[in-house]
């Protein structure tokens, strides 16, 4: 009996072709974590919309936003994360802290955006759905010292201001400046002249 070399490595080329398609969508299933989901989002056309997103375990706060320099646009987000995404719900207040309206939305990653659907609970609202890239901005730094609220022995503790990447900034530490009375921090002292 004969066997045709040519067709059998064919088939066994297609085997492992199928093999490796196999674990490589596995393994973009199993990337998909809070983490895919954490942070900071944004769209990038005309209509502006901003979301940030802390998850810890399954539970999912954040704020969203659409002009996030008018603190009148921050809505507040509650939901919860699993496998198949973020199920949440935005609420959007009125000035004296009642609320307005909800929307009710999911999020699910899809490569490295992030899609929003949902429906707004705004007058006049309707379905939506949002692309959204990461927001690769972060948080913006304190301008200024903070200042701690004072121990038990009346001290004030002060940072200095926290630079993009987290951790304290220059100066931060035993060199710090130390708070006046009246709560702002005092300059530095020069260095002694030699």
């Amino acid at each position: 009996m004969r066997v045709n070399v040519r067709s059998n490595g064919v088939v066994r080329m297609r085997t492992l072709i199928v093999a490796v398609m196999l674990v490589a969508s596995a393994s973009v299933a199993t990337a998909q974590n809070a983490d895919s989901y954490r942070g900071g989002w944004r769209t990038d056309d005309a209509d502006p919309h901003t979301y940030e997103f802390s998850i810890r375990g399954e539970r999912v706060r954040g704020v969203y936003c659409t002009l996030c320099s008018d603190a009148t646009t921050l809505a507040f987000i509650d939901g919860t994360w699993g496998p198949d995404g973020i199920t949440f719900v935005v609420t959007h207040v009125r000035p004296d802290g009642s609320t307005e309206y909800l929307d009710r939305a999911t999020a699910r990653m899809t490569g490295d955006t992030l899609m929003i659907s949902g429906t707004s609970g705004a007058p006049r609202g309707g379905k939506f759905q949002r692309t959204l890239h990461r927001d690769p901005r972060g948080p913006d730094p304190l301008p200024g010292p903070v200042l701690w609220l004072p121990g038990a022995k009346g001290e004030l503790a002060t940072l200095a201001p926290v630079g993009r990447g987290g951790g304290p900034g220059p100066g931060a530490g035993a060199g710090a400046p130390a708070a006046r009375a009246g709560g702002a921090a005092q300059p530095p002292a020069p260095a002694p002249a030699r």
